[in-house]
């Protein structure tokens, strides 16, 4: 069978790209697969997405990041038309957070699984030529035959854009939802020894954190190391760098694990995003303090951390609380376990049949 993966772009490895590579090692060993994307940074996400045929724009020239991507979003109804998904495409599959669904593609079946649904404008041009892709967005998913959603934030910020009516339609009437992949393999069942550490997620820090974050810093008092590409620049980040303040950015899950098994709290700003590392946190049995919002309360289990409603809070908790005893690792744990790759792939295999 020939199938093409459609996904809005490949920059980066997260917990989109994520989704993509899990249907990627379903299909590639039957099957021949292409993937179309608007934007690909070739050698950023190595592993099986590499392994097949990436077919993109010249949006792959222009574009490093997702604010890059939004601040071009009125390219994306014209270039969608421009792809050529072969003829003799089987079944299509796209993966996306509001755009790869509307590429255009033979008159064949279509499952759709949205991501983070999520539409921004950034930039003077994207601003004032978004009332014309959001048209674009609502038209597009009349071509999808089956349509599934990895959050009920996701279809209530869809359900603002697109007829009701469609969405019921391609949904069913049961609106099932995905979960999104954690690689649960990468992070076992260890009791590790605890130290007074800290993790926090530094994709959730943005550039107007700073002052807040330096004063958390000294609020903390423990030793911290930040995960991920901060919204700082070289200069913010250099100031506040010390001997018990690392900003690690990107590693991989076996440096995470070790860190995540050995805090004594994971610690993110989030409020509209999968929260995926914290569901890594919580296989390692390490409790979380987040940011109240709507898809945290959705993924995470009033048992597996603390909810906190402003940056205020999070400078009034107290971090030097002995916490580990109110936690129970187990049920720590069993949170992260419900959202294992295979279980998207049970739901792919179910959707092709």
């Amino acid at each position: 069978m020939k199938i093409a993966i459609l996904t809005d772009y490949i920059l980066k490895r997260d917990y989109y790209t994520e989704t993509v590579e899990t249907l990627c090692e379903l299909l590639q060993s039957d099957h021949d697969v292409e993937i179309y994307c608007f934007a690909h940074n070739e050698g950023q996400v190595l592993g099986p997405i590499e392994k097949s045929k990436i077919i993109s724009t010249y949006l792959s020239h222009m574009i490093l990041n997702e604010d890059d991507f939004y601040s071009r979003l009125h390219h994306i109804p014209k270039l969608a038309d421009s792809f050529h998904v072969s003829c003799d495409t089987d079944l299509v599959v796209s993966v996306s957070r509001g755009f790869a669904q509307g590429i255009k593609i033979p008159e064949v079946k279509h499952i759709c699984f949205v991501h983070d649904f999520n539409f921004k404008t950034t930039g003077f041009l994207a601003k004032i030529l978004s009332p014309g892709v959001k048209a674009w967005i609502k038209k597009s998913f009349e071509s999808v035959t089956q349509l599934q959603l990895n959050s009920q934030a996701s279809l209530k910020k869809l359900e603002k854009m697109v007829d009701h009516s469609i969405l019921k339609e391609k949904m069913g009437s049961e609106q099932n939802l995905y979960s999104t992949p954690i690689r649960l393999e990468d992070f076992p069942n260890l009791d590790l020894k605890r130290e007074d550490l800290i993790v926090v997620d530094g994709n959730s820090l943005k550039n107007n954190d700073y002052d807040f974050f330096k004063q958390l810093i000294n609020r903390m008092n423990s030793n911290i190391i930040v995960l991920g590409t901060t919204g700082f620049n070289r200069k913010q980040i250099e100031t506040m760098t010390s001997k018990t303040t690392e900003f690690w950015g990107v590693r991989c899950s076996g440096e995470t694990r070790e860190v995540f098994g050995k805090a004594k709290w994971f610690v993110s700003f989030n409020s509209s995003s999968f929260p995926g590392d914290a569901l890594c946190a919580l296989a390692m049995k390490t409790p979380v303090v987040l940011l109240e919002s709507e898809v945290n309360r959705e993924f995470i289990r009033d048992e597996s951390g603390v909810f906190l409603n402003s940056q205020e809070e999070f400078l009034k908790f107290d971090w030097k609380k002995e916490q580990l005893s109110e936690f129970n690792g187990s049920k720590l744990r069993n949170n992260a376990l419900s959202f294992n790759s295979a279980k998207l792939k049970i739901k792919l295999k179910e959707s092709i049949n």
